[in-house]
Formats: structure tokens, C-alpha cells, sequence
């Protein structure tokens, strides 16, 4: 399900989260996408279990410092449609102050995912969203023991959205910056900070609670009702239709793609060239296209259309002036 690359009608399903291709290079559909959470977390405030998919605090969580978080071993990659994982809580601990979201590969991991401006995250103690900082704002329900929270980014709309408990708790965060540098890619993170919490999360190895292939369906959908009820002038050229693209393809980072569009371009640029090279080395009616000037013909170069006549006359009315200039000379003196 989802949308297509550009090359081909590729769609990938990955067997650890549903996925689909936007403007994917071969290379980039190998990337790993994410499975486990990764080892390097705050080593003082939460522990990976063995699984890697569970993760426990060990901390005190007296101040503000306390914070616990981890993320997953890989990023999403930029080709996906939609990057969507779930957390259950399965321990709420003394105040399930646990955060959900994703945070790119810079983000400290001693924060709430949201508390710096590289992160999005959904608080469970009170339900506020956070980006930038620790404030907050409110966006929906908070979150405890056997609730089941969902964090999804949308790559095509540029927006993070949550759910909980298999419902669409709504989009948080619109005009997401996508990047396809490595270190600007986005994990999906989890931080938590009071004694007892306790959380297990799913990265598509088991069925989501949410419907995300639903969701999808629909995201496709509106994909397809925008793009029919565009309309394209007719008088668009190929050169404004590429201009257009390699614009799209530099402002989300699209890098492979872009690089490969321009090889193409220049590739069919000395095809051109070495096409008229040819033409003008075979071309025998002697016009200005073989650098041979005009000939006694009417007859019409391949290459340069009626060049070859146009040149013809000219030449027969400049020979027919000089003619009549050497006669009336030759006459003035008899």
C-alpha cells in the first residue's frame, strides 16, 4: 500500500513496519528500518532489556535531570510514506511522566522526546504535546498503565500525529523539516522519569492497535484526489516540468535523485550533440550547417531544414549583381 516511486511502481512491505516508496533510489530501499531499541540510552536512568524492545527506569527521578530516554537502533528512512510505531505502558510507575515521539540523531538522550527543538513528543503524565521545549501545550489525553500509544510521522504531509489505544488522537506537528542527512533523521524515542515505569514497544514485528494500513488507504486516497483535481497548463514545457522537480527534490533532500535527474539531463544533452556532429559531417548539400556555404541546388538539408535553399538563392541574386556590374563596366569602356 502507498504511494510509488518515481522509477518504477515499487511498493515495500517490510516485515517489521508497513511501509511505502516516495521518490526511492534502489540503495535506499537496503536501509534497515527500525526493529529494537538501541543500547545507548542515559545508563543511569533506564535500562534496555534483553528483548530490546522493553525498557525499564532505574533512576531516582527527584529533579529535572533524572530524565531516562532511548531510541531505536535505526532511523526512518526518508523513502518511507509513513514511519509508525506503538508503545505499551505496561507500568506507570509513581507519576508516568513516560514521553512518546521521535527525536533526530542529535537529540540528548537525558530529555523528554519535544523538549528540544530536534524532537516531537506526547506526554502521558498530563497529555500535552511537546517541541522546543518543556512547557508544553495540551492535545489530548493523558496516558498510564496498559494504554497503548502510537506515534506516527507522515514523510508526504510533513506532520506527526499520535494515537492511543487504536484511535487517531490527532496531528501534534505540522511543517516537520524532513531531511535525508543522517543525522537529521528521526528516531522513534522514548524517555521516561519516575520510579516503576515500565514500557514495551512495537515496531511492527506483532499488528499494530491502530489501523495504519487504513490510514494509509486513505492518505493514498487524498493523494490521488489532489493530484486529478490539478490542473497542468498546456503551454508547460519539459524544461519548467524539470525545473519544478529538481526544486521538490532539493527542498525535502531527495540528494540520490536529484544527482541522478541531473546526469540524465546532461546525458541527453551529448547525445543531442553528438547526433547534429553526425548529421553535419554526413550532410552533403554543402549548406551553412557543414560549414560549406550555399550550393547550386534547391534542394533542403535533413539537418537545417530549407537552409540549403534559402542559401542557394542568395548566392544566384549576389552572382547575378556582380554580373551585371562587370557588364556595364566592360560596356562603359567600349
Amino acid at each position: 500500500v502507498g504511494l510509488t516511486s518515481p522509477r518504477t511502481p515499487l511498493f515495500s512491505t517490510a516485515s517489521v513496519m508497513t511501509s511505502s516508496t516516495l521518490l526511492a533510489e534502489p540503495g535506499e530501499l537496503e536501509e534497515p528500518l527500525p526493529q529494537f531499541f538501541h543500547f545507548q540510552s542515559h545508563p543511569h536512568f533506564v535500562e534496555v532489556l534483553k528483548d530490546r524492545i522493553t525498557v525499564r527506569y532505574v533512576g531516582k527521578g527527584t529533579n529535572v535531570h533524572d530524565v531516562g530516554a532511548v531510541r531505536t537502533d535505526h532511523p526512518w528512512p526518508c523513502w518511507l510514506s509513513v514511519g509508525y510505531f506503538e508503545v505499551r505502558v505496561c507500568e506507570a510507575g509513581i507519576r508516568g511522566s513516560i514521553g512518546v515521539g521521535v527525536a533526530d540523531g542529535q537529540f540528548v538522550l537525558n530529555k523528554q522526546p519535544g523538549w528540544e527543538g530536534n524532537s516531537f513528543g506526547y506526554g502521558g503524565e498530563e497529555g500535552r504535546k511537546f517541541h522546543g521545549g518543556q512547557l508544553g501545550e495540551p492535545f489530548g489525553a493523558g496516558f498510564g498503565s496498559g494504554d497503548i500509544v502510537g506515534c506516527g510521522l507522515s514523510f508526504r504531509k510533513r506532520e506527526v500525529f499520535f494515537t492511543l489505544n487504536g484511535k487517531f488522537a490527532g496531528v501534534a506537528f505540522r511543517h516537520v523539516p524532513v531531511s535525508a542527512d543522517t543525522d537529521k533523521r528521526y528516531y522513534p524515542t522514548v524517555a521516561m522519569h519516575s520510579p516503576g515505569e515500565v514500557v514495551c514497544a512495537n515496531f511492527g514485528a506483532e499488528p499494530f492497535k491502530f489501523d495504519l494500513e487504513g490510514y494509509m488507504n486513505e492518505e493514498r486516497a487524498a493523494l490521488e484526489r489532489s493530484i486529478a483535481s490539478t490542473s497542468v497548463p498546456a503551454s508547460i514545457t519539459v524544461a519548467a516540468a524539470n525545473d519544478a522537480l529538481r526544486s521538490y527534490l532539493l527542498h525535502y533532500g531527495y540528494a540520490e535523485t536529484f544527482a541522478s535527474l541531473c546526469d540524465g539531463e546532461d546525458d541527453a544533452r551529448r547525445q543531442k550533440q553528438q547526433q547534429q556532429e553526425r548529421q553535419q559531417r554526413d550532410c552533403k548539400n554543402g549548406c551553412d550547417c557543414s560549414n560549406g556555404g550555399g550550393v547550386d541546388s534547391a534542394a533542403s538539408c535533413h539537418l537545417c531544414g530549407g537552409a540549403a535553399a534559402k542559401t542557394t538563392a542568395a548566392n544566384r541574386m549576389q552572382n547575378g549583381v556582380r554580373n551585371s556590374g562587370s557588364g556595364d563596366g566592360d560596356g562603359g569602356g567600349g
